[in-house]
């Protein structure tokens, strides 16, 4: 038996360690992680959850982000439907500009609700450049998730 636990420890401890170096820095606040495709005209919709009051960006390159954000009304974003009543979207400002402490993460809006609702957001891009632009929507844990 004792054995079995030098074994475990042996091989468990490498896998624990090499998985928290590989993560990118600000990781640990993301809590949501979800591809889309970028193309004029069109718009994305997405499928989130929320646990509370959470921020919601985009992941992208720094000249992505500045062609989609070179107008006023560059990004709509409306919520189509959700599980809980009380779901709402609030603080639309994409010209916000890049957040910390997640790498190349630009804020869009925050979405808050009950805790586990599920929503589904649309996303318009009017600035978006010709062809398909691949990015990453990031959903931010709540503060609450951390004891803030």
């Amino acid at each position: 038996m004792r054995i079995s636990w030098k074994v475990a420890v042996l091989f468990g401890l490498p896998c624990i360690f090499t998985s928290c170096a590989s993560q990118r820095p600000g990781e640990r606040f993301v809590l949501q992680r979800i591809p889309i495709e970028i193309q004029p005209g069109k718009s994305v919709e997405v499928h989130m959850r929320t646990t509370g009051a959470n921020q919601v960006g985009i992941r992208c390159s720094p000249d992505v982000w500045n062609t989609l954000t070179n107008s006023s009304e560059s990004i709509t974003v409306q919520l189509i439907s959700s599980n809980k009543k009380g779901t709402r979207i609030g603080g639309v400002s994409p010209g916000a500009g890049r957040q910390w402490p997640i790498e190349s993460f630009y804020y869009l809006f925050n979405i808050s609700g009950a805790y586990r609702a599920k929503a589904s957001v649309e996303i318009t891009f009017r600035n978006a450049a010709p062809g398909v632009t691949h990015a990453e929507i990031i959903v931010c844990k709540d503060p609450a998730d951390f004891g803030l």
